[in-house]
């Protein structure tokens, strides 16, 4: 095996890690598999996570992939400056059984580990389908103003919900596509958490590694904060990232204020898109 390439590999997962990402759960249906162009067949095991990961950091819709030369086979280009993803060819060859009568050791075969460069159809001028009618939808009034309202750049499509920092923009599976109402408002409510971090808005920091506060911390404030206007709207909040309790029930431990700190940072997220009333004003209601 190529230590260069496993290492890539895992550096790539390691890294998602500390930034929270988990790609393989998703609340959502539709969206299709993650797909090669010329054979058709979807992409398994570990090459689902990387290319998952690599459409969520580039904002991708499109499930379809493949290399350079497997789309100018179709006519079809690459789009000037476009960056490949990093995929694996692997393959176990079966050993003969036979023992080596120099060495003393028996061939039990190897593996073949090789690296392949691919791109995402989003990344080409390969015309977009025509997107496809889902379930019906019954969408909540107040939810559907207040999304509006928050003045986030959302793009809805695909089968990814992600905030993209470096855009400034949310990317969101379409409303037919999820379960139910609840699990698109509670997804849509975590995202436009995180958005109140950009530096234009309440320029969060977020530093460290996975397992350090300031990575937890961001999380837990849009779990709170999403649960905070779910409330505010009436609906049953969710849980968007139950991978990070253990790391948050070890920061509870060590910290008192950590809870507390996220949870005041929680509400000024909601109050940016809900400004609390005046005091004179909230007295005259109580």
């Amino acid at each position: 095996m190529r230590v260069d390439i496993a290492q890539q590999i895992t550096q790539k997962i390691i890294e998602a890690l500390e930034k929270g990402t988990t790609p393989w759960i998703k609340p959502w249906t539709g969206g299709g598999a993650d797909h090669n162009i010329a054979s058709k067949k979807p992409y398994r095991g570990i090459n689902t996570i990387l290319l998952a990961l690599e459409a969520m950091a580039g904002g991708y819709t499109s499930t379809t992939w493949g290399t350079y030369k497997q789309f100018a086979e179709k006519k079809i280009q690459v789009k000037k400056g476009e960056k490949a993803a990093h995929i694996v060819f692997f393959k176990s060859v079966k050993g003969t059984g036979e023992v080596n009568q120099e060495t003393g050791v028996k061939d039990k075969g190897f593996a073949i580990l090789r690296g392949y460069s691919v791109f995402n159809a989003d990344q080409t001028d390969m015309p977009k389908p025509e997107a496809v009618e889902g379930v019906p939808f019954d969408p909540n009034p107040a939810c559907e103003a207040f999304i509006e309202k928050a003045g986030v750049p959302i793009t809805y499509g695909g089968g990814r919900a992600c905030y993209i920092p470096s855009k400034d923009k949310i990317r969101l599976p379409a409303r037919e596509s999820f379960d139910a109402p609840v699990h698109f408002y509670n997804t849509a409510f975590h995202e436009l958490t995180h958005a109140t971090g950009h530096k234009k808005r309440l320029a969060r920091v977020i530093t460290g590694s996975f397992g350090d506060a300031s990575y937890a911390y961001e999380e837990l404030v849009a779990e709170m904060g999403a649960a905070f206007l779910c409330n505010i709207h009436g609906i049953q909040a969710e849980m968007q990232h139950a991978d990070y309790i253990g790391n948050w029930l070890e920061k509870l431990k060590g910290d008192k204020r950590f809870v507390l700190k996220a949870a005041s940072a929680a509400q000024k997220a909601v109050d940016w898109y809900i400004p609390p009333p005046k005091r004179e004003e909230a007295m005259a209601d109580e």
